[in-house]
């Protein structure tokens, strides 16, 4: 298992922006109160343009690694997506391989991140279509802001931090399963998969009762953010709370 922590203090956005600049490329930023989910991030719709993403940070059971960036829209089925990029068994990483691995906080995962994975423990995976609708909008290293980068600029900047992608084509049209468990970078959403035979019996039960997965949903949603804020509360239930 690779270490997970950093000696060398993290670097900032400051010293992305400089990183970009060196390299020839162009962005733009823009500050705005923090977000922490892409839902929290829709609004900034219509006052960014261009690709809105969703940056993912997860682990193998060979504990390998992967920052995966897509359209913020995909619903994104991780067995697929772990058959795609050769492995098995995706799962979210915890906050704590966040900070360790590429020095940045709940809600603001994003490619930039890798300018700290000064081990190379992260491999980086990108949305093909994601990378046809420039410019795109990732966080730099923090959720208050939003720059914009083209695709070369992008794809320049991993090739220089020697974390050269892998372009991911997902599947267009076909409904994905997300895994229950939230990343440390987003916020749980609820599960796009077949209804259990307790919520056919609510649904059919009619629109009053169908409303009950719903309520449940937002429940855990809840739990899920008070455990993140509260470390020490995620003992409350088995299998509550990321794997460390």
């Amino acid at each position: 298992m690779p270490q997970i922590s950093n000696p060398s203090p993290p670097r900032g956005p400051d010293d992305l922006f400089r990183r970009l600049d060196e390299l020839g490329v162009g962005h733009t930023t823009m500050h705005h109160p923090p977000v922490f989910t892409v839902e929290e991030a829709s609004r900034l719709r219509g006052r960014v343009e261009g690709a809105h993403t969703k940056n993912l940070f997860l682990r193998d059971k060979k504990e390998r690694h992967w920052l995966v960036s897509c359209l913020a829209e995909r619903k994104v089925d991780l067995r697929w997506l772990a058959n795609e990029l050769g492995t098995k068994r995706l799962t979210f990483c915890s906050a704590r391989r966040l900070r360790g691995f590429l020095g940045i906080e709940a809600g603001s995962v994003s490619p930039f991140a890798v300018v700290n994975d000064v081990g190379g423990v992260v491999q980086v995976a990108l949305d093909a279509e994601m990378l046809e609708r420039e410019p795109m909008n990732f966080h730099p290293l923090d959720n208050s802001m939003t720059t914009a980068v083209s695709t070369d600029g992008l794809l320049r900047f991993l090739e220089a931090e020697a974390h050269p992608a892998r372009v991911v084509r997902f599947p267009s049209g076909v409904p994905g399963q997300a895994s229950s468990r939230p990343s440390a970078g987003t916020a749980w959403q609820p599960v796009d998969k077949p209804p259990t035979a307790f919520e056919r019996r609510c649904i059919s039960a009619g629109p009053l009762c169908s409303r009950v997965r719903t309520v449940i949903y937002a429940l855990q949603s809840v739990i899920y953010d008070i455990q993140r804020q509260c470390p020490s509360l995620r003992s409350v239930g088995p299998g509550c709370c990321p794997p460390s």
